[in-house]
């Protein structure tokens, strides 16, 4: 028994999984909770219950709306898929169009960046105060308020809420509460109530009801709740009935909010909406529903973070599932094959997510993983390293108690893409250069064709490098959203490419002069200075440190794992929320590496290379000593020619997005000091903000005179609507005074 509604005659999951795919259900008929290839007649227009999935992620109508969940240009920008130029960013994988419509994956990934993303907005303009509220009979929830905002706008919803700061438009009108379709905005919230949306804000109370070990189903729970708001202040009741498992639906308020749950004649104890915290209650009842105890679990909460995450993980996550209800765990093994080979994969480190969180697992020499023990009816995922610490998942399926004593064979997919060679100054393809691939057990060589590239295919997850003779690349993963590598070419590769390669295949005649063997070291030696851009420069790659490496059998690479390593020449800031910064291997001239705190946890925004420069006096005067800068474009990854217009990056619980208005001045650097104590107020506040410039690379101050040795700066005041796109001044309506 579940609370909520079917979709065109599909019910699904009432988790955050459940919500995307009815979300998807009502805007394009697609399932997924079947593959890309599922299709169901309609049996009737009057039903309008029909499927075609394929013809559902590629769809596009007359209005430009696109895909699984209709997607317009404006949420494509508010999730930067898009910039203000209407240009595909390639975040997640989207380079173009035909990428975004191809792509199940890229499009569950941008759903759950916009459920967040509206999830901040509501919270945000305090629509919060409104969840459990009744008008017209529908209760206003959390879920439903981010699929009535998705589909018609925060503005719509306001209106329908009569909320006076928002109902009206630029005109002031007031916003329709209509859609195209003529629905209105209170069919959506009644049509997606009663989704727990996990990760989307941190604080969920969840409450259960036994009668000795046994569930408590379908009986009247009364929910009440009061917080004295800005935006209404009065008490708010609720009806619902326990489901199968004696839960009810997830409570959601705004924090501080006083609430009261009685079954049948009996009041519970009085529960308080904590700000960042779940909360779980169960209450034990006698055979006369008095109650006997309350039990309270740890309220500390997990850390989820399913901004970037796969359908599968989202699905999986229902690690809020109550300790008394039985479960079957089951006993099976994994086994993890080469699709080519059908031969099993030693020693591949990947990872399964269960219940929520990912655990690294490693085969053993005949691909073997034994002995895995999860509860019937979960689901799992398996996964590989990709980029920037995410997972790549490549299987995932539901267990079942069949299973018990039973060997599972997953194959590891195959990914095929492009390597692209181009000249280090001009860009342009570099045509029929010689070069080598390091990858798995053996090395090969290949030439560009005329357009500067090659088409290879690797093992998803699996690490490759570029070799020439005696140099060595870094190594480069192989992650399902990349179409084509691109690499930096000098031209000193270029003239000894050929010598370098055949000077590695070639046997050594142990009767060779010791001359010509000087003579074929020194170009090594020479040229490993003068080349080695091809290895250390590359265009719009992560490039991962080496963290792990894990070998077959016989010692080649099998794949290495990317992360956070903080190196003997990286100086580390440690960003509390507090507001306390800590400083390690401060002398370090290297790099610097700057991590903010979320759950006692340090978690990377991002590195940039440490730049050296004379301190300023003032404007055309210089000072003694030297300062130290780094480059917020390098820190968020925007090492392309062209900056970019928005900077972002997603940890657990912090989404940042710091629009970048100093594309005229280009001065793109700060001290290390002055910028961990930038981006810590970014995210202790929400992580918006508007930056407009410190210095330029030399610690100068550009067209300013006082933006010197980037201690000074501009940025850009937060204003109430959370946009930083526009500018703000102090007496504007707009001001938000308190952020």
């Amino acid at each position: 028994m579940s609370n909520v509604a079917p979709v065109f005659g599909k019910k699904f999951e009432s988790n955050r999984f459940g919500f995307i795919c009815a979300l998807s259900r009502k805007e394009s008929h697609s399932d997924l909770t079947k593959d890309d290839s599922f299709y169901e007649p309609w049996t009737s227009r009057e039903n309008n219950d029909g499927t075609d999935n394929r013809a559902a992620r590629t769809s596009k109508n007359q209005f430009n709306y696109m895909g699984l969940f209709q997607f317009g240009d404006a949420a494509l920008k508010t999730i930067e898929y898009k910039d203000d130029q209407d240009k595909w960013t390639g975040l997640d994988g989207a380079y173009t169009e035909s990428d975004f419509l191809s792509s199940r994956s890229i499009q569950i990934k941008a759903v759950n960046r916009l459920i967040d993303k509206t999830c901040k907005l509501l919270r945000n303009n305090n629509i919060n105060e409104y969840y459990g509220k009744i008008i017209n009979r529908i209760e206003v929830t959390e879920s439903g308020a981010i699929a009535a905002c998705h589909l018609l706008g925060l503005g719509g919803l306001a209106a329908f809420l009569n909320v006076d700061k928002l109902k009206y438009n630029k005109k002031g009108e007031l916003h329709k509460q209509y859609d195209g379709n003529n629905i209105h905005v209170s069919e959506y919230l009644k049509l997606f109530n009663y989704y727990d949306l996990e990760s989307c804000c941190p604080r969920k109370i969840y409450v259960s009801f036994y009668k000795g070990s046994i569930p408590v189903v379908g009986e009247k729970v009364v929910v009440k709740s009061k917080y004295n708001g800005k935006l209404i202040n009065e008490e708010m009741k609720v009806e619902y009935f326990t489901d199968s498992n004696g839960l009810l639906p997830v409570i959601i308020r705004h924090p501080g909010a006083k609430i009261n749950i009685s079954i049948g004649d009996i009041e519970c104890e009085e529960i308080i909406q904590d700000k960042v915290n779940i909360q779980k209650c169960t209450f034990k009842m006698d055979e006369n529903f008095k109650i006997q105890e309350k039990l309270e679990s740890d309220n500390k909460p997990e850390k989820k973070d399913v901004v970037n995450k796969t359908p599968q993980e989202n699905r999986g996550g229902d690690e809020l599932k109550d300790n008394h209800v039985l479960t079957k765990i089951v006993n099976f093994n994994i086994k993890i094959v080469d699709p080519d080979s059908n031969n099993g994969i030693p020693n591949l480190k990947y990872f399964i997510v269960y219940k929520g969180k990912a655990k690294a697992h490693l085969t053993d020499k005949l691909g073997l993983d034994k002995n895995i023990k999860a509860e019937e009816g979960q689901d799992l995922e398996f996964n590989m390293r990709g980029h920037d610490d995410e997972l790549q998942p490549f299987s995932h399926f539901k267990v079942s108690a069949s299973m018990e004593g039973q060997t599972i064979t997953i194959k590891l997919p195959v990914h095929s893409f492009k390597l692209k060679m181009i000249h280090i100054n001009t860009g342009s393809p570099v045509v029929g250069l010689k070069f080598q691939i390091e990858y798995r057990d053996g090395i090969e060589t290949r030439i560009s064709d005329k357009n500067g590239l090659i088409d290879v295919r690797m093992l998803t997850g699996f690490v490759y490098r570029l070799v020439a003779g005696d140099l060595k690349g870094k190594f480069v993963r192989c992650v399902k959203s990349t179409h084509e590598q691109v690499f930096e070419v000098s031209d000193n590769y270029i003239k000894y490419s050929d010598k370098l390669i055949n000077s590695s295949l070639k046997k050594i005649d142990n009767k060779k002069d010791n001359s010509n063997k000087n003579q074929e070291a020194s170009i090594f030696k020479v040229d490993l200075n003068a080349i080695g851009k091809i290895f250390e420069k590359q265009v719009n790659v992560y490039k991962p440190e080496i963290k792990d490496t894990h070998t077959e059998m016989n010692g080649k690479p099998l794949t290495v794992i990317g992360g956070t390593t903080k190196s003997s020449d990286t100086v580390n800031y440690i960003i509390y929320p507090d507001g306390s910064i800590s400083r390690e291997n401060g002398s370090a001239l290297g790099y610097a590496a700057f991590y903010f705190v979320i759950d006692d946890t340090p978690e990377l925004i991002g590195k940039s290379k440490i730049y050296v420069a004379d301190t300023w006096e003032k404007k055309g005067v210089k000072g003694k000593g030297k300062s130290y800068l780094v480059s917020i474009r390098e820190i968020f990854g925007d090492n392309a020619i062209k900056y970019k217009a928005r900077w972002t990056k997603s940890l657990s619980k912090v989404n940042i997005d710091i629009y970048n208005d100093t594309t005229q001045q280009l001065r793109f650097w700060m001290s290390m000091n002055a910028f961990a104590a930038y981006i810590g107020a970014v995210c202790v506040t929400g992580g918006i903000s508007r930056y407009s410039g410190f210095s330029t690379v030399d610690g100068g101050p550009g067209d300013s005179k006082e933006h010197i040795n980037g201690n000074v700066g501009d940025l850009g005041y937060i204003r109430t609507d959370l946009r930083n796109d526009l500018g703000n001044k102090f007496p504007d309506p707009t001001y938000d005074h308190d952020a």
